[in-house]
């Protein structure tokens, strides 16, 4: 190999040695910023289970009563870091359900019942279960059944009330029911047609520490899927 051969030989190394240093620099950059990317994915559902509640009757005309119901909320931690949730926040997004009210947000609570204070802490790649308490309107139709058989702000299994005004063929949105029922007078189930169906959709929006917001869409008929 000639001198000249050598020389060129010689930059080319250099040259390429160069090129893997910036892109092992690049890349470690690259790494250093993806690990302090917050990455938080939100489960939430509506609890199928019983449990007491109560209607709390309003001086609304449209808004006759709102129903504290819980939806089950999950979050995981998907990134390398920890997480910390420093504020949230309930808000109704429905444009063909246009009503404003107290009571939409009930706090979050533990599965306990004890309600949970700020911040929730969540180490990497772990997960966080709570609920949230949601004030739900009643639509007049349905208040109107509801009001005839019990009492306004006295505890109720909420499948009690779900089931008289399933029977009734309306549900709490004053949609139609189509009922299931035995020989013997028995309420099996019902079912809710989806075709002009109505309620309300929340967006449950979570702030971290770092100032990045995470949102889901919070309704009656959303199920919980993974």
């Amino acid at each position: 190999m000639s001198d000249s051969e050598k020389d060129t030989f010689s930059r080319v190394l250099a040259l390429l040695a160069i090129v893997i240093a910036v892109a092992s620099l690049t890349y470690t950059i690259w790494s250093d910023q993806k690990s302090e990317i917050e990455d938080l994915i939100i489960y939430t559902a509506r609890v199928h289970d019983d449990y007491e509640t109560e209607i709390i009757p309003l001086p609304l005309q449209d808004l006759p009563a709102v129903l504290p119901v819980y939806y089950e909320c999950i979050l995981v931690n998907n990134g390398k870091m920890s997480i910390s949730i420093v504020d949230y926040d309930l808000q109704q997004i429905t444009e063909d359900y246009p009503i404003k009210y107290s009571y939409m947000d009930g706090g979050l609570f533990d599965s306990s019942g004890k309600q949970l204070q700020l911040p929730l802490d969540i180490d990497s790649k772990k997960s966080y279960r709570f609920f949230v308490k949601v004030g739900v309107a009643v639509h007049p139709k349905a208040y109107e059944l509801i009001s005839k058989n019990f009492t306004s702000q006295k505890k109720i299994p909420i499948k009690e009330l779900t089931y008289h005004l399933a029977r009734n063929r309306v549900d709490f949105y004053g949609n139609t029911v189509d009922p299931y029922i035995d020989d013997q007078g028995n309420l099996l189930g019902f079912n809710v047609p989806m075709k002009n169906r109505m309620e309300q959709i929340f967006s449950i929006n979570f702030k971290t520490s770092q100032g990045n917001y995470f949102s889901d869409t919070v309704f009656w008929y959303k199920m919980l899927q993974f």
